[in-house]
């Protein structure tokens, strides 16, 4: 406890795991005895944690003086009113339950991750470069990103009156805003995206592919695109060279050549049976088995000339 009254901020390090097979009591192997994989893995999962928890109307900068490592990973929890500057490197930012507090990013991420959940009138000012910023169950938030080639991407779940500036990008969002868009949305489950497309701050929501990839609409219909190019180019080939040839195999690839239609990912399929194209002709396996039937017929060795 600080003289002030007010909780400290501590440098925690995680206790030592026990080792496979064994326990946490004194009958675990010492490190020295390890095989050198081993007690090196321990060593790294020891990495020291700096823990900011339970300030209120504390204003202060963090540098490597206080006890701040580089190998760090910083954890605020449940600070009010507060003002941080973090000047110093760090592994990772970890915010959680904090209410009317701002922080300033200054120092280096190593993962360039910073994960927030459970705050409220929180204002993050970042002038370093974050590829991830994972925001949840928050309310009433600001982002500041002063430099764009600092920032990459922003994913949240379950945000209300959020807003994000990248230099002279602006982007006000949050459940009630993308329901607009999305009447069956899951505030609870569905995550979406923030990136920079084309020049400007572009929400996506996110979508499990049939293996459970996650992506969007936009680059799931573009990989889709570029498939379909390149499975008629394929197709052209060896039609071409089927022909120069001579074999009669042409006619029937010409039979399986794909649906050519403009049908959209969420449109009807056109081949009536009432699912949405993605769901049916257009699915990753329908495209896998027609692929697999054109695969059969260029194999299929040629018929005997009698």
């Amino acid at each position: 406890m600080a003289e002030d009254g007010q909780p400290k901020a501590e440098l925690v390090t995680s206790p030592e795991p026990a080792v496979e097979g064994g326990s946490s009591s004194s009958s675990a192997k010492p490190i020295e005895e390890l095989d050198e994989k081993t007690a090196q893995l321990i060593k790294e999962q020891a990495q020291a944690s700096f823990v900011v928890h339970g300030e209120e109307g504390v204003s202060k900068s963090l540098h490597a003086d206080d006890g701040l490592e580089q190998k760090s990973t910083i954890f605020f929890k449940n600070c009010k009113n507060g003002n941080y500057t973090i000047d110093s490197q760090c592994t990772k930012i970890l915010i959680e339950g904090c209410e009317n507090t701002v922080i300033t990013l200054n120092g280096g991420i190593y993962t360039e991750v910073v994960e927030i959940w459970r705050c409220n009138s929180f204002q993050l000012k970042v002038n370093t470069r974050v590829k991830t910023l994972q925001l949840d169950i928050c309310r009433a938030i600001d982002v500041h990103f002063t430099n764009p080639t600092d920032f990459d991407q922003v994913v949240w779940s379950n945000l209300h009156d959020f807003q994000l500036k990248v230099e002279e990008h602006h982007l006000v969002t949050g459940v009630p805003q993308v329901k607009e868009l999305h009447e069956d949305l899951n505030e609870e489950t569905d995550q979406f995206i923030i990136r920079i497309i084309k020049g400007k701050l572009l929400q996506e929501i996110f979508v499990r592919l049939a293996n459970g990839f996650p992506t969007t609409e936009r680059e799931a219909k573009e990989f889709d695109e570029r498939q379909e190019r390149n499975n008629q180019a394929r197709e052209a080939y060896v039609r071409r060279l089927l022909n120069k040839k001579g074999h009669k195999i042409a006619p029937e690839l010409n039979k399986l050549k794909k649906d050519e239609s403009k049908a959209g990912r969420n449109d009807n399929c056109p081949c009536n049976s009432g699912k949405k194209f993605k769901k049916c002709c257009g699915s990753a396996s329908a495209v896998k088995q027609k692929q697999q039937k054109a695969q059969e017929f260029v194999t299929k060795p040629a018929e005997p000339k009698k």
